[in-house]
């Protein structure tokens, strides 16, 4: 819902954590019905191309992470993404770090931003189609569960049906049935299980928000979704199954926008304390006010600060954003001399051209700099914020 301009304030201002579930509903458009005259190949490129890949962080599948947290490889829920493809680096004056290179998603990402597609793609797409488009798939659940749990109360609000969830994911009696659960709904492997159950049955206090915390949260979505559906509190529309998935990644995020009516009917019971819901037109309405200061600005300078920071405008929803989040703006603040700013690059050229430092992953908690690399072309914007063309900016200084 967002045009290119308010698109690309949107990376100024923030890190878009893009989730595998919404590249794979972007992929899946290949096979929608062509309309108004453009084919959804059409369509795919420029959804594909709003998904830009500077400032931004493609998240790990939660599949993998509920496997990892299970096995005991910690998975920090603390409102940041985690990426892949991880490599440890070594400078030549001695400081330790990560480069991140490009994701499955984000290379295909890439191909689809250039109207590249592959045989898989397609094949893909239609599956992905096919099984979201289901008319009575949740229909059939419903009734399935309803089956399977005669005896449970009937519930009559979302709240209602939240305590509920609360009370069983904290009985203690409940702890290994909800780890049986875990693993059957999320597909865990039969080798994984083994170890997964053997690691709980070392566990002194069989707690399971503390053997696994990912898992737990996930555990607790998805049965939450499952005694809503089951009371028709929440709605068997097929595509809510699909939207279900967002709501995994909110332990990997601060702030969660969207504008689907499912989301928003549920939201405001699973987020967590730090966590910010604004709605869709919310976020556009904040960055079109952006947009609309920065147009009255005629000064160079201050046209440019628009590209690192929003308006100081207490009443503009970025502004209250940065300033809940960032104790923003800064009470101090120190003009960054000519002489510091070489430094800081040459200090970006030694991390980019830091070594291989094969396993020592591990022994880095607290890494001195983090390089993260990206495909762009010439056509994407710019990564300096200015909504110009690569070609017609930054790469024409190189």
């Amino acid at each position: 819902m967002l045009n290119p301009e308010e698109i690309n304030m949107l990376h100024n201002y923030f890190l878009p954590n893009i989730t595998p579930v919404l590249v794979m509903e972007v992929l899946g458009d290949l096979k929608k019905d062509e309309s108004e005259g453009k084919s959804s190949k059409e369509s795919v490129v420029k959804l594909a191309r709003k998904l830009l890949p500077h400032n931004s962080a493609v998240n790990i599948h939660y599949s993998k992470l509920i496997e990892m947290d299970l096995l005991g490889d910690m998975v920090n829920i603390d409102n940041r993404p985690i990426v892949g493809e991880i490599t440890t680096k070594e400078s030549t004056t001695g400081l330790r770090g990560f480069h991140i290179e490009d994701s499955a998603e984000e290379k295909a990402l890439g191909k689809w931003r250039t109207g590249e597609f592959s045989t898989t793609d397609e094949l893909v797409a239609k599956l992905w189609r096919e099984v979201t488009t289901q008319k009575d798939i949740l229909e059939n659940l419903q009734q399935q569960l309803k089956k399977g749990d005669a005896g449970s109360p009937p519930l009559k609000s979302l709240q209602e049906v939240k305590n509920y969830v609360d009370q069983i994911m904290a009985d203690p009696q409940n702890q290994t049935g909800i780890l049986k659960f875990c693993i059957a709904e999320f597909g865990i492997s039969a080798e994984s299980a083994a170890v997964i159950f053997a690691r709980w049955e070392q566990q002194p206090e069989k707690k399971f928000s503390s053997f696994a915390p990912y898992a737990f949260y996930c555990c607790l979505v998805k049965l939450f979704f499952y005694i809503g559906l089951k009371n028709h509190l929440i709605g068997t529309r097929p595509t809510n199954h699909v939207d279900l998935q967002y709501l995994y990644y909110l332990p990997f995020c601060l702030i969660f926008s969207s504008n689907d009516k499912f989301h928003k009917s549920v939201i405001e019971l699973l987020v967590g304390e730090r966590h910010t819901f604004i709605s869709g037109d919310q976020l556009k309405k904040g960055l079109q006010e952006a947009i609309g200061y920065r147009s009255t600005l005629s000064e160079r300078k201050d046209i440019d600060r628009t590209l690192k920071e929003p308006p100081r405008v207490p009443d503009f929803i970025i502004y209250k954003l940065w300033n809940k989040y960032l104790a923003w703006p800064p009470k101090f603040e120190r003009k960054i001399s000519d002489q510091e700013i070489e430094e800081q690059k040459k200090k970006i050229d030694e991390f980019i051209a830091a070594s291989n430092t094969p396993g020592m992953q591990d022994a880095i908690d607290n890494p001195d700099f983090v390089v993260k690399k990206y495909f762009i072309t010439l056509n994407d914007p710019c990564p300096c914020g200015s909504g110009k063309k690569f070609a017609e900016c930054h790469h024409k200084q190189q």
